[in-house]
């Protein structure tokens, strides 16, 4: 099938959004559309229809999730292991989110068809550099590439776990939904992206583009109330948005894949 029958087969099957022309108070931007059980009549989806984690098309970017191969699952499992040992007192969560992160990163990579600057375990050059920077007595290296995981379990600990409040998030899933977002993305549009997906589900919280006090209590709130899924769901949604938005997303096609296992 031509890419303008895959776009619109999308579209009618709920997996790529539709522009509103003219978003009303309370709207989100962009709409997915499911058909009804019958087939019969095509309605507004409230979230981003869980079908489309299986094959999804981003409008315009067409990048599509397929099932991945057994040596990749593996190659994840192997480095999240690296990340499940006691390492502090917060254990449990941040061994557990962080070694999500650590199976979707993996080790040292510096091809610049792959990511944007050199990374070692998740950690960016420039992350490395800013960090030696406010720690110049801890002897970490010059290059991100001679990075040991211990040092960047350290790096992710105080800078992203601590630093974002990561351990104030009740709920596991949107905890590891959030600090992964964190090592990806920068800290303000992280914020717009969750304060967007709590709005569309129905949370009085301000867009000021800082995650704080009112967005955590939002979504343990959501955890509270037995309202996880939909509030992920949302948050999912809203990052798929955020990433067909850059310039840049058809060479990364990874960030959807990854955002398609949160």
């Amino acid at each position: 099938m031509s890419e303008t029958g895959d776009y619109l087969r999308g579209i009618f099957n709920g997996e790529i959004p539709v522009k509103r022309k003219n978003p009303q108070t309370g709207e989100t931007e962009n709409v997915y559309y499911q058909y009804d059980d019958d087939r019969e009549e095509l309605k507004e989806a409230a979230v981003y229809p869980k079908r489309a984690t299986i094959r999804f098309y981003e409008p315009m970017a067409f990048a599509s999730a397929q099932p991945e191969d057994e040596d990749s699952v593996n190659r994840r499992d192997e480095w999240r292991s690296l990340a499940h040992h006691n390492y502090n007192e917060d254990g449990s969560q941040f061994e557990m989110v962080m070694g999500n992160t650590l199976g979707e990163e993996g080790g040292y990579e510096d091809d610049p068809d792959k990511i944007e600057e050199p990374t070692n375990f998740g950690i960016k050059q420039s992350t490395l550099q800013s960090y030696r920077s406010r720690h110049p007595d801890l002897g970490y290296p010059d290059h991100v590439r001679n990075l040991t995981v211990d040092q960047a379990r350290n790096i992710y600990f105080q800078d992203y776990y601590q630093k974002y409040r990561i351990h104030n998030i009740k709920n596991d899933r949107l905890a590891r939904i959030i600090f992964d977002m964190h090592a990806m993305t920068s800290p303000k549009n992280v914020a717009n992206i969750i304060q967007d997906g709590l709005i569309d589900s129905g949370y009085n919280v301000e867009k000021d583009g800082v995650f704080g006090s009112e967005s955590i209590g939002a979504l343990n709130a959501a955890a509270n109330a037995e309202d996880t899924d939909r509030v992920a769901e949302n948050i999912i949604r809203r990052r798929r948005e955020f990433l067909n938005g850059r310039s840049n997303r058809d060479q990364y096609p990874g960030w959807f894949l990854r955002t398609n296992r949160y």
